[in-house]
């Protein structure tokens, strides 16, 4: 029986502007084909059994031609597999959605188009520019640079108050030559050049069309261009969108847990993106709850949770042994913040929470003279014995639960620039990110506890911030 295929717009850039039937299709995604324009982060929200293949094209540098791509979508769907085409934009906006359309229906395969933020506007929205105006820009139109060819302008440029260009800044010259034979715009109408939109390498140029030419030699795609009175609003907008992270790309390889718990509280990759920071999300590790045999939860005398993942997989634990909270005895140890948001979230309140992001700060809230007591530590199968080897040096038992795994997550690689800020969140991570990535650019680490610290050293030389403190 033949798969479906979705064509998915995911936006500008920025993760924030998909739409939340976007993460539904995701979530049912056996193959997932993406465009280099989709932002990583979107890609955290495949499932870990999918298959994820780029096929972005660049101007000049195709992974894969379009034909080929047709036929991949087309093989995967004919082999009943649930096929999520990721684009850019909007899937039909200079995005090819419309052939990739035409060619699924002569496969006879279904399909379903999910409209996105269109780049074309949202760029100019993010940055302060209107698309229109009532007092001096009542129409719109929108052309692609390749229009040109061997430097000249195939066809006309519609005479729009607002005139936006895509794919333009390489035949820059041949544009504003056909605009400025085709509409009524001057050398001295304002326009602007964006490149990047909505990214921490967002750079605006705000000029006039005779100046535009000089710039656009010196812009790399992708950039979009815009002409009309409408740029002038820009100037009005000091300060939109600024905040002291700003221009920062901030790549957390935090793995995500299996089991989602309620939570209210904001994580920090959701703050430091208010922060203006353009965050991504890129979980080296992918998190596997173990079928755990049961163990005696009612003996304790403390429970030890040392993260946010293993306070979900041991929740569900307790469910696939028809259990709950109320049978579990013992006073309640947790790892940080977020640990213990977690578990508030399932209505336990933690009696201790060290500040330490470790087993090292476990072992400073518990007793110095434990004998006789039984310390029970749903962890992972890879955990440290540091815990277990110190409790039984001063008279206690560790009953260690392992209720997940984590390996190496080898679906998709982002791409790392000079600048980037990435945030190691244990030493697990640490080896899963060096095993992915033998090089790296000129990067600073920001990590997550001194053992991470001391983890990251036998990879890395450059510059470390310990930001345990954020990250708890």
């Amino acid at each position: 029986m033949p798969g479906y295929v979705y064509l998915v717009g995911v936006g500008p850039g920025e993760p924030d502007c998909i739409t939340q039937r976007v993460l539904d299709v995701l979530a049912q995604a056996d193959v997932v084909l993406y465009d280099y324009l989709v932002h990583p982060s979107v890609l955290a929200h495949v499932p870990q059994p999918a298959t994820v293949v780029c096929v972005g094209k660049q101007r000049g540098r195709h992974s894969q031609t379009q034909v080929q791509i047709n036929a991949q979508m087309i093989d995967y769907a004919n082999q009943g597999r649930c096929v999520v085409r990721l684009k850019g934009g909007s899937p039909t906006v200079f995005g090819r959605g419309g052939e990739e359309m035409g060619a699924l229906t002569e496969a006879g395969i279904a399909f379903e188009l999910i409209p996105g933020v269109s780049s074309v506007f949202g760029v100019l929205e993010r940055v302060g520019i209107p698309v229109t105006h009532r007092d001096c820009a009542r129409s719109v139109a929108v052309v692609s640079g390749a229009s040109a060819h061997q430097g000249e302008w195939r066809g006309r440029v519609p005479n729009a108050d607002t005139l936006i260009a895509v794919m333009a800044v390489k035949n820059s010259a041949a544009f504003i030559q056909q605009v400025l034979a085709d509409t009524d715009h001057t050398p001295d109408t304002p326009a602007a050049i964006i490149y990047k939109g909505t990214s921490a390498h967002e750079q605006v140029w705000v000029t006039t069309v005779g100046g535009m030419q000089a710039i656009a030699r010196e812009v790399r795609s992708p950039a979009l261009v815009v002409i009309g009175p409408v740029v002038r609003y820009r100037e009005r907008c000091v300060g939109y969108r600024k905040g002291p992270l700003t221009g920062t790309r901030i790549v957390s390889l935090r793995p995500q847990s299996p089991v989602v718990l309620p939570t209210t509280r904001v994580s920090w990759e959701a703050q430091w993106q208010a922060d203006g920071a353009d965050v991504v999300r890129y979980p080296v590790q992918d998190i596997h709850r173990i079928a755990a045999p049961m163990v005696p939860v009612d003996t304790a005398d403390w429970v030890v949770f040392t993260s946010q993942i293993a306070v979900g997989c041991f929740v569900a634990w307790l469910r696939e042994h028809r259990l709950d909270w109320r049978s579990v005895s013992g006073k309640v140890v947790a790892v940080g913040s977020a640990t213990a948001a977690a578990l508030r979230s399932v209505g336990i309140e933690a009696d201790g929470v060290a500040e330490q992001s470790d087993q090292e700060g476990v072992l400073e809230l518990l007793p110095q003279t434990m004998t006789g007591q039984l310390v029970l530590f749903p962890c992972s199968e890879r955990a440290r014995p540091r815990l277990a080897d110190t409790v039984t040096q001063r008279g206690g038992r560790v009953v260690a639960l392992p209720v997940y795994t984590a390996v190496t997550q080898q679906r998709y690689t982002v791409p790392l620039y000079d600048g980037d800020c990435v945030v190691f969140t244990s030493a697990g991570t640490v080896a899963a990110f060096f095993e992915k990535h033998e090089t790296v650019p000129d990067i600073v680490a920001w990590v997550w506890g001194e053992r991470t610290k001391q983890a990251l050293r036998g990879y890395f030389s450059g510059p470390i911030r310990l930001v345990t403190g954020v990250c708890g």
